[in-house]
């Protein structure tokens, strides 16, 4: 029977209508070729800054706090020989991932390792000029700041405990609170130094040195059992509140 289109067959509607492929190996999937939407980069980095910087904030305000942790480290590594020494070493700068961070930690210990001068105002009369937004930040505490703003920083399990504990009205030790969070930053590095290790590992097969990938996962795995080690301590830690 005829239409109304004529001998025609009807046009495709414009929203049916095949999208231009681009020229591709003729070994290549077309979804392959489509890009993975990624976070921006700058999210995540605000975002591990202002951790980084409230634990600073923590200790400045508590120096002491700095050899309570390095004691929880001490323990949890009695409590786990069989792990790595070093992923359970003392409490350093190689814990942040940020460089003005590492620079202002350092700066930190070498306040602590003396006794002219305040804690604090050691860290402002030795920092460089070019690190005082990021000394700033932590003097602030931006997060801390931040805090009733859920959508503004995302700080884990052990904020929102935070948060009820403070509606209740409890007296909380600050130090704990820089304890926990050292053992949740250095879980961080652990699995920074993982995913590290994995491509070590990946070189390795690809090379033929399954001798070397082999000891790569000796390490990984007791990378990943001592962050789950450090997890379980900071869960401890907040506990005491």
């Amino acid at each position: 029977p005829r239409t109304d289109f004529g001998d025609e067959p009807p046009p495709l509607p414009a929203s049916d209508e095949a999208a231009p492929q681009p020229d591709l190996p003729p070994d290549m999937d077309v979804r392959q070729a489509q890009p993975t939407p990624k976070r921006p980069p700058q999210q995540t980095a605000n975002a591990d800054t202002r951790l980084e910087a409230h634990l600073l904030h923590g200790l400045l305000n508590h120096p002491n706090a700095y050899y309570r942790v390095n004691g929880k480290l001490r323990e949890v590594a009695t409590d786990n020989d069989h792990l790595l020494k070093s992923a359970l070493a003392p409490f350093s700068p190689d814990d942040f991932s940020r460089t003005e961070m590492r620079v202002l930690m350092s700066t930190f210990i070498d306040a602590l390792e003396q006794d002219d001068m305040e804690v604090v105002a050691y860290m402002v009369g030795h920092t460089d000029e070019s690190l005082y937004p990021a000394l700033e930040m932590v003097m602030e505490d931006r997060m801390q700041a931040k805090l009733e703003d859920p959508a503004a920083v995302a700080r884990g399990d052990l904020d929102r405990v935070m948060a009820k504990i403070q509606r209740a009205g409890v007296i909380i030790d600050p130090q704990v609170d820089v304890i926990a969070q050292a053992m949740r930053l250095r879980g961080k590095r652990l699995m920074r130094e993982r995913e590290e290790l994995r491509l070590v590992q990946k070189n390795a097969y690809q090379d033929g040195d399954p001798q070397q990938a082999d000891a790569c996962a000796s390490q990984i795995d007791k990378l990943a059992q001592a962050a789950h080690a450090l997890e379980l301590a900071a869960h401890q830690v907040a506990r005491l509140y």
